[in-house]
Formats: structure tokens, sequence, C-alpha cells
């Protein structure tokens, strides 16, 4: 075999029920010369039955097998692994059209640029197929950006798996994955490490990836996962900081540190929200300190939210978990979180005195 042009990392943990669509989609590529790194992160169910299939029919097709250590520990073994001038990747419960490789290949050598991103499709395929675009803004595609300058893409979704990078770009810059248990949030970083050291990337139309929406793994009351945010927060406050020259950022991971914060209070349950709370107000005091929410670069809406959890946290959260079932129940739930103080205070937003 011919050095791959692409390396393609397929992460894998006991995903057996959508595996075999998942690398069906690779093998029927219509661009070949590329090679499928399988990352058995240790399933314990069929899955590396269903991966042997695709060993024993195509010599495109590679196993890395590993005790079980979690998605960012699989990702930087597969980008140790590659071979490829080019990498991409595909969660085992995604899948690709046909025509993915070429069509990003053509893009990133067209171009001469450091990663190409495309759109994606959300998809749900239990009961009956829909898929739903997601949209790059028209005007910032088929063009070469400098995220340095142009830094709207700080913004975006991570989504890392609807892109094609260089891997010299990758190995340059040191960009890879914080090694945390679980698949929780690891593409965070590796995202914003990305942004924050290209500075020639095009911006695709089109979309090639199925993002699957129906295989979420419940994450609202897990504790460990919960804070793997704030990992990845430091991660990339790690990275910026050991780039002085890079500090002009420090603005895009206040937004990113806000906005990914809050999507994750908001969808937690009960068990752990008040805890995980605690942490982000401990974090969002820290950036308020250095007046980090007034640069002009943060997002208004994002320095709203962290204003206002600063300007009062035990208020904010209380008004934010209220179960809004009457008025003298809202004032039990306010007196519950904050005593006396802060029923006062309730009574008086209410009143108007």
């Amino acid at each position: 075999m011919s050095t791959p042009k692409i390396s393609l990392l397929v992460p894998i943990y006991n995903v057996e029920r959508y595996l075999d669509k998942c690398l069906d989609s690779v093998y029927r590529q219509t661009f070949e010369n590329f090679e499928v790194i399988c990352i058995n992160d240790g399933s314990t169910d069929n899955s590396r039955d269903i991966i042997q299939k695709y060993l024993n029919q195509d010599h495109r097709f590679l196993i890395v097998d590993k005790p079980n250590s979690g998605y960012g520990a699989s990702m930087n073994k597969g980008l140790a692994t590659a071979n490829g001038e080019y990498i991409t990747i595909l969660e085992s419960d995604d899948y690709l059209d046909e025509n993915a490789f070429q069509d990003l290949l053509f893009t990133i050598q067209k171009y001469d640029v450091e990663l190409v991103k495309a759109n994606y499709y959300l998809y749900w395929g239990e009961s009956s197929e829909n898929n739903v675009f997601k949209n790059i803004e028209e005007w910032h595609t088929k063009r070469i950006v400098n995220p340095q300058i142009e830094q709207f893409a700080f913004n975006y979704s991570p989504s890392i798996w609807s892109a094609i990078y260089r891997k010299d770009f990758l190995e340059r810059n040191q960009i890879g994955f914080l090694e945390t248990p679980g698949a929780s949030y690891q593409d965070a970083s590796f995202s914003f490490k990305v942004w924050v050291s290209a500075t020639k990337a095009v911006f695709l139309e089109d979309a090639f990836l199925h993002y699957r929406q129906d295989n979420e793994a419940s994450s609202v009351n897990s504790k460990d996962k919960a804070f793997c945010v704030c990992d990845e927060y430091n991660e990339m406050k790690s990275y910026l900081s050991a780039r002085p020259e890079k500090s002009y950022l420090e603005a895009q991971l206040i937004n990113r540190m806000v906005a990914m914060y809050y999507w994750n209070y908001s969808r937690l349950g009960s068990l752990v929200k008040k805890d995980f709370y605690n942490r982000m107000v401990f974090d969002f005091l820290e950036v308020n300190k250095s007046d980090g929410f007034e640069l002009p670069e943060i997002l208004p809406h994002l320095a709203k939210i962290a204003l206002e959890i600063c300007a009062n946290p035990d208020y904010y959260y209380a008004r934010d978990t209220n179960p809004g079932r009457g008025f003298l129940a809202s004032l039990s739930h306010y007196y519950r979180i904050g005593g006396m103080k802060l029923l006062a205070q309730a009574f008086r937003e209410r009143f108007h005195v």
C-alpha cells in the first residue's frame, strides 16, 4: 500500500448498534487513498468483532486496541499512529456521504490551507431518518480566512469531525486532546487550539457528515462529566498562556468559557446543578477581577449573563431555578437558597419597592 493521503481517526467504545453504518460509509468513499485507524477503547460489546470484519476485507482499515482510558487518550493515540498527510475524524455513531474525502481533499489542496471546515447534518435515525442541515454563514465560505483576524470561528460549535486538517499543522502547533476519563467535551480544547494556531482556513457551505442525535449517553446527573468543561477551559487557558504573542485572543477564551459553562449548567440535572453552579461562579469572578468581561470582543449576550451572575450569585441561581408554582412557593424557594436576605430581595423585585 502506498502512503495514504488521508488518515481517518475513528474512536470506538461500545457502539455495536451504529458501527456498521459508520464504517460502511468510509468503505464506500469515492476517494480511495486513505487509511482508517479504528481506535478500540476497550469495548465490551461486539464492536471489536465488527471492526474485524472490515480489517479482513480491506487493508486500508487498521486497528489500535487499548484498555479503556477515554476519548482524549484514544484520539491522541490515533494522531500518533496516523501516516497520512491529512487528518480527518469520524465519531463511531456518525456516518459520511461517499464524496466526503474527495471534496474535502480537493478543497484543502486547491486553496493550500491548514484546514477546511464544512457544514454538517444533525441526524436522527431510530424510527425514521431525519437530517437537518447546520449552516455556516454563506459570506464566510469558499475563500481563505485568517482566524487571527476574522475571529468568528471561535464562536462556532467545535464540531471537529466536519473538517480536514494538515497533519504537519497539528504537529507543529502541538494540537492534541486533553486526556480526561470518558468522552465528554474533549473536542472543546482541541478546537480552540486549532483556531488559536491557524492563519489559513477555508469554510465550506457543503455538508458531508451526519451527526447522530439519538445516541447521547446521559451526563446530566454525572458529577464527573459535569466538571469536564472546567478541565477543558483550563487546558485552553494553559495553551493560550504558553503563547504570549497570542494574548490578543483572550476575549475569545472568555467567550468560549462562558458559553461552554452556561450551556453545561443549563442542561444539568438537580443532583449536580448547584455544585457546578458554584464552580461556574468562582471562575466567572476570577475573570471579572481583571475586568475580562469588559473586553470589547466579548459577545454582549455572554457578558450580560456573566456579569449578572457575578453581581449576585445566589439571587441569579434562585431566580433561574424558581419552579414557578405560585407566589408563596417562589418565596419559599428563595428562602431555602439565601435565607431572609434573598427573600427580602425577591419580595422587593416582585412588588418593585
